[in-house]
């Protein structure tokens, strides 16, 4: 029952920690009802992730201005987005087929603007998803993680840093100041991508573990004292961590 507790002890500052991030970001505001077409769960106003308004209220921040998101897999977290930040979303899902037929879907539905590569720590490169064949809207860099009987196929994936991204694309980075990503064991390499620009950067979601979860040593323990060095601290972090040792973690930047 306690597998992360020490670990998650060491790092959360209230251990009441009520983000629901094992199945959702997801629960960033107190939205009405979704409209993403994946049948999203909706609402439920005495879920404890919609205490005092939502993720932002509870800490008493403003919303963001923007949301830069890797990882989108079906973006189920859209209806929050539109509510926090109107349009001014950017979206980016590695897997081709999970962006053709899901991500770039909801994100046109919504009105954002999406995109397909693999964010990483270099250009240029190839990111090699394993991916479930009996699940073809998921993928993950560890293999092991995929299934029991170890039956996975794999996509290869041209990567490119947030930094040349935003570069290209002549982004404002300033216009989007929330940082959101779930890219399975790819989140280090993700930040580190964008490190010229995580100065703009006020607020950061992310999945991690505490137990090394995917075996490529890119866990909290090498993520938060990164993220320090720009000035983040860890506000909330997902009860899932005591439980399984991984979860989502809410960083805000001290000011």
């Amino acid at each position: 029952m306690t597998l992360g507790l020490k670990k998650y002890q060491q790092y959360i500052l209230f251990p009441e920690s009520r983000l629901l991030g094992t199945y959702s970001t997801e629960r960033l505001t107190s939205t009405k009802e979704v409209k993403c077409p994946w049948g999203s769960v909706k609402t439920n106003q005495n879920d404890p992730g919609h205490k005092e308004g939502g993720l932002f209220q509870r800490h008493g921040f403003e919303y963001p201005k923007g949301a830069i998101h890797v990882g989108m897999w079906k973006f189920e977290e859209s209806e929050d987005y539109e509510y926090l930040v109107g349009k001014n979303v950017i979206g980016i899902e590695a897997h081709p087929d999970v962006y053709k037929d899901y991500s770039r879907v909801t994100s046109d539905l919504y009105g954002f603007k999406s995109f397909n590569f693999a964010a990483s720590d270099v250009d240029d490169d190839y990111a090699i998803l394993f991916c479930n064949p009996y699940r073809q809207d998921t993928s993950t860099i560890c293999a092991s993680s995929l299934s029991d009987d170890g039956e996975y196929e794999i996509k290869k994936v041209k990567t490119k840093t947030l930094d040349t991204f935003v570069k290209e694309m002549n982004i404002n980075v300033q216009d989007y100041n929330f940082l959101n990503i779930d890219a399975e064991g790819a989140e280090y390499k993700v930040l580190k991508g964008f490190s010229n620009n995580l100065e703009n950067i006020d607020y950061i979601v992310l999945e991690t573990s505490i137990n090394d979860r995917f075996g490529n040593n890119q866990d909290l323990d090498v993520i938060y004292p990164f993220l320090k060095e720009y000035g983040f601290e860890i506000k909330e972090m997902d009860s899932n961590f005591v439980y399984e040792g991984w979860g989502d973690v809410f960083f805000a930047k001290v000011k």
